[in-house]
């Protein structure tokens, strides 16, 4: 981590779904620059699963009281081509399993 906030670009990425705790220490141990955006990977891209919003929250917050970014950007935790496009066709499933879903539009959806 130490390296790649020095590297010569306008932003960097960080995934807080997979490897949350470690970002989190990078960040608390050596900061982050203030002429760069930070992307923060909140909402996980490689499952079916419906985000807790809560915990985004609450991870935002404690992103905020320790460094601030030229601008914050919150985005998916990776592609998601991992995950089909929509639920809005998944018609077969119980409503209480449609209801804990986020395929790729859904998960976009989160992060408005």
């Amino acid at each position: 981590y130490r390296e790649l906030i020095t590297i010569p670009v306008k932003g960097i990425g960080l995934d807080f779904v997979h490897g949350r705790e470690e970002n989190v220490q990078a960040l608390k141990k050596y900061g982050f620059p203030k002429e760069k955006v930070l992307a923060c990977g909140i909402v996980n891209g490689r499952n079916i699963w419906k985000n807790n919003l809560d915990d985004s929250i609450q991870l935002i917050e404690t992103l905020r009281s320790l460094i601030q970014p030229k601008d914050w950007w919150i985005q998916p935790s990776c592609s998601l081509l991992h995950v089909p496009v929509t639920k809005k066709k998944e018609d077969s499933l119980e409503p209480t399993v449609i209801s804990a879903l986020a395929f790729a539009d859904e998960k976009i959806e989160e992060l408005v």
